[in-house]
């Protein structure tokens, strides 16, 4: 297994920035070092929960046209997984076995049936591995 898969909330502390957020650097530096790296990517999901945010959560609200340019942005850089109905399945024994939540199960079946090595994200337990994949947290001191 190689390869990183960037989670949403990397993408947003990169991309949209907030000035008071200090975890900024850090996640732009993330974002920099798996491009370099080349095996970086992301998925729907991440592109669609980034989405939201700019649209809806960010200060001040991006528009469409912003958010679609940043979209593009992390496409040229990163390849797109696609989840499929197997990754749904996959994802429901994922929270029955690992006590997953949902969305973070879905992401990691995506990332395990794609052969990815690790999650880059700061919404998990740093350095736990589950069934091939580990979870980093990249954003941490």
């Amino acid at each position: 297994m190689s390869g990183i898969l960037l989670d949403s909330n990397i993408l947003v502390y990169a991309y949209i920035p907030d000035p008071s957020e200090l975890k900024v650097s850090r996640a732009i530096e993330a974002v920099r070092r798996a491009a370099e790296m080349g095996t970086g990517c992301v998925t729907v999901q991440n592109l669609a929960e980034f989405s939201a945010v700019a649209l809806h959560k960010a200060k001040p609200p991006r528009t469409p046209a912003e958010t679609r340019g940043r979209i593009r942005q992390i496409e040229a850089l990163f390849a797109v997984l696609s989840p499929a109905a197997r990754h749904v399945h996959m994802a429901l024994d994922a929270v029955a076995r690992h006590r997953l939540s949902f969305w973070d199960a879905l992401l990691w079946a995506v990332a395990k049936d794609n052969g990815i090595a690790e999650i880059w994200t700061e919404d998990f337990e740093d350095g736990r591995a589950i069934e091939g994949v580990l979870f980093k947290n990249p954003l941490k001191e």
